[in-house]
């Protein structure tokens, strides 16, 4: 009975061109990318500054997993901090003159973050990406075009 009801929105789904599919891409996950032999530019990425071919960020990051690992064993919090944190937030500082910075592994963590910073300071709420239901169910926040710049 469950599987029926399945098969049958699923069908709905699909005949009212809805239903989502996975395209694989034949190229590097640049801009322009390659799909089924068809050439795109990608305006969905999370690479939108076209730096996942740059030859010398592979290699830093290639040193960097060398030296460190390829992932996290848990949050900075609970597992404690890497010093090419601090290193990155320092520069941060430094490029941005500011007082301190902190850096997300995530666009969704950074808005957890966020969110918990700014509780009853709406009027410093701004919002830059697709995640826009929290916004409109708080009924408060401010979205603008993206620009390709650090605030």
């Amino acid at each position: 009975m469950l599987e029926e009801f399945l098969l049958k929105k699923l069908s709905e789904t699909e005949n009212a061109g809805l239903l989502r599919t996975l395209n694989t891409i034949q190229s590097n996950p640049a801009a322009r990318i390659e799909i089924n032999g068809r050439k795109f530019i990608n305006f969905s990425s999370n690479n939108y500054l076209d730096l996942v071919g740059n030859k010398e960020i592979n290699k830093a990051v290639a040193g960097a997993v060398e030296k460190y690992g390829f992932a996290g064993t848990s949050s900075r919090l609970i597992c404690g901090n890497l010093s090419i944190h601090e290193e990155l937030e320092a520069g941060l500082v430094v490029f941005k003159n500011k007082q301190a910075s902190l850096v997300f592994p995530s666009g969704y963590q950074t808005n957890v973050g966020y969110y918990k910073c700014v509780d009853g300071k709406r009027e410093k709420f701004v919002h830059n990406n697709g995640q826009t239901k929290p916004r409109f169910a708080l009924g408060w926040g401010k979205t603008f075009r993206q620009q390709n710049f650090c605030l």
